[in-house]
């Protein structure tokens, strides 16, 4: 039987249909975000009193993705889960699914260590710079702790020029410290103020000042103890302030009782306002300052901030009358190193309405309501551009 060339064709499709050749795709999707609850609780300087703990969401524990994002500031295996991709580089399974949109980068890593967002903006997690400070890779704020590298002050807002590095592994001075103790006790240190203040008088609440901005401190069941040092205008307008900034980095030791406190503190009288500026705790952050009142937020230094305010009915001795107002900022990751931009708190304040002026001062603080412990504070300076 003669075949024709039509019916010959029809027999090779059913051939081919019969041979049953199927391709598959397996799309990999990345993990779900990962939050951790922290609980923080605060209480007042002058009355001692233990805080209300607060719950709060802490960021990303692991500081990217968990898999095939970014681990340590770049991408584990080029941006995908495993395996890399298999057929068109980073546009079927790079980034879209594999990897962070910001945190790995189109060529399979990033160029600079991890992006402003994929190395962490919260704190100093794995992602960010725990053991390798934060030169160009990770953030800015979020980055060095003091057991790595530096940290980068990025766009000259936070305390200097561009590029000016701080020493976040720095060491404490071997010499030339003095050492008072007691329950209030001020004087200077080099170009700046230092003070100790303790609700229970004890010749185990002290600190240690150096001529280069440095100090550290101790206590021993306290009550109430603070240890600070920093600039005194004795009241200064803002406007006359220019930009201040406070440059530290400390290690704690210890326990520091019901209530702990380490950042920026200070009072102005235009109305009577004693403020913080809090980046950590020997407890956890976020906290809520006992009987106090959120009133907004606001990112500064590469973190977010909460705002609290309130009439606080202790004494504000020679300053304030009784009751006066406290102000509040609450950073939501802590940290041990960095840079705080006073003015921006500032300015930030009175967007919400937390109004003050005619500054006295502004300190780098350390604040322990009791317990036995110690702070050193290697680089502990404040600075102001006018």
């Amino acid at each position: 039987m003669q075949i024709n060339h039509v019916t010959r064709l029809l027999w090779n499709l059913a051939a081919l249909a019969a041979a049953g050749v199927v391709a598959s795709c397996v799309e990999s999707t990345g993990p779900a975000d990962v939050e951790g609850a922290n609980n923080g609780g605060a209480g007042n300087a002058d009355s001692g009193t233990g805080g209300v703990g607060a719950t709060s969401s802490g960021g990303a524990t692991t500081g990217g993705m968990a898999t095939g994002g970014m681990t340590t500031g770049g991408q584990a295996t080029g941006g995908v889960p495993t395996g890399g991709v298999t057929t068109g580089g980073v546009s079927t399974g790079g980034i879209a699914t594999g990897g962070s949109a910001t945190g790995g980068s189109a060529t399979g890593g990033s160029a600079t260590g991890g992006s402003a967002t994929g190395g962490i903006a919260t704190g100093g997690t794995t992602g960010g710079s725990d053991t390798g400070g934060a030169t160009t890779g990770g953030s800015e704020t979020g980055g060095a702790t003091p057991t790595g590298g530096t940290t980068t002050v990025g766009d000259g807002g936070a305390g200097g020029s561009m590029g000016e590095e701080l020493d976040c592994s720095a060491s404490m001075p071997t010499s030339s410290g003095t050492t008072h103790c007691g329950s209030y006790r001020t004087g200077r240190a080099g170009d700046l103020s230092w003070e100790l203040w303790s609700n229970s008088y004890s010749s185990a609440a002290c600190i240690t000042y150096y001529d280069v901005p440095a100090f550290s401190a101790s206590w021993n069941n306290n009550g109430d103890f603070l240890a600070r040092v920093g600039i005194e205008w004795g009241g200064r307008s803002i406007s006359q302030l220019g930009e201040v900034t406070a440059e530290f980095t400390y290690t704690k030791s210890g326990t520091a009782g019901g209530f702990s406190y380490m950042g920026v503190y200070g009072w102005a009288t235009s109305p009577c306002v004693e403020y913080y500026i809090i980046d950590d705790s020997f407890g956890n952050m976020p906290f809520s300052p006992w009987s106090m009142q959120e009133r907004g937020s606001a990112t500064i230094d590469g973190e977010v901030y909460k705002f609290y305010s309130g009439s606080f009915g202790g004494t504000g001795g020679s300053r304030c009358g009784t009751p006066f107002t406290q102000h509040w900022s609450i950073r939501q990751s802590g940290r041990q190193c960095g840079v705080i931009t006073v003015t921006k708190h500032f300015e930030e304040w009175a967007k919400v309405g937390m109004n003050m002026d005619n500054i006295l001062e502004a300190k780098i603080l350390i604040e322990a309501g009791g317990g036995q412990g110690s702070a050193e504070f290697p680089i502990a300076n404040v600075k102001s551009s006018m």
